[in-house]
């Protein structure tokens, strides 16, 4: 998974929010700006570019 490309989507505002994602992150009270700051500012930890059906990341 290429960061620069993902960097370049958020900062152009060309991602979707999926309905998983958003009811995860207010069960665990996480904010949308915490989620976008730990992706363009984040570690990678662990790449999985086989996933299906696009490649993820873990931040």
């Amino acid at each position: 998974m290429n960061k620069s490309v993902i960097s370049k989507a958020i900062e152009s505002g060309n991602f979707v929010w999926r309905k998983h994602a958003l009811e995860r992150m207010l069960e665990r009270d996480i904010a949308r700006d915490e989620v976008i700051e730990t992706i363009l500012n984040g570690i990678d930890i662990e790449n999985y570019p086989n996933d299906k059906p696009y490649a993820s990341a873990l931040y």
